[in-house]
């Protein structure tokens, strides 16, 4: 927790929880927006065809876990997704800045997962990112389009606003 911020220690005193605000909901997205496309991009580009084999594989254990309600497995499902789409985007170095964002996302933020989307959702705006891969799409990726649009949903409904 200290790693994430979210704790501060302090010599002969112990620790104490650090007050989250909005700003930085706001600048853990933006960091994210500013990784992700780049490398999404890149995977569109360099992917392999065993990498989209698998992407597609996770893409189904996802809906399998989504349609049974499993939001735990699902998650780690997705972390897998997000690990071999860095993989093929070149960006494995990326991969414990992404984990750290998308961690801090979680804590930050209340899940919108049951309040704003299902998992079957959550599994088809996935499905969109992987086939503009597949299809080598980069410039759909590179500008955003999807992911963006992903992060605004998550923002309007922590925030309101956007």
């Amino acid at each position: 927790m200290e790693e994430a911020d979210l704790i501060e220690f302090s010599r002969n005193r112990g620790f104490q929880i650090v007050e989250t605000k909005l700003s930085d909901v706001a600048q853990t997205f933006d960091m994210r927006l500013a990784l992700e496309p780049r490398i999404a991009a890149r995977a569109a580009k360099f992917r392999t065809p065993a990498q989209i084999e698998q992407m597609r594989e996770i893409l189904q254990a996802m809906q399998t876990h989504a349609q049974a309600g499993d939001e735990a497995v699902f998650f780690s499902w997705d972390k897998r997704l997000h690990d071999v789409i860095l993989e093929a985007g070149g960006s494995t170095r990326a991969q414990d800045t992404l984990a750290r964002l998308r961690m801090h996302t979680r804590i930050l933020t209340h899940s919108t997962v049951r309040s704003e989307r299902s998992l079957t959702e959550v599994n088809a705006q996935h499905l969109h990112i992987v086939e503009a891969i597949a299809d080598g799409d980069a410039a759909a990726l590179a500008n955003a389009a999807l992911l963006d649009a992903r992060v605004e949903e998550i923002w309007e409904a922590h925030t309101g606003e956007f």
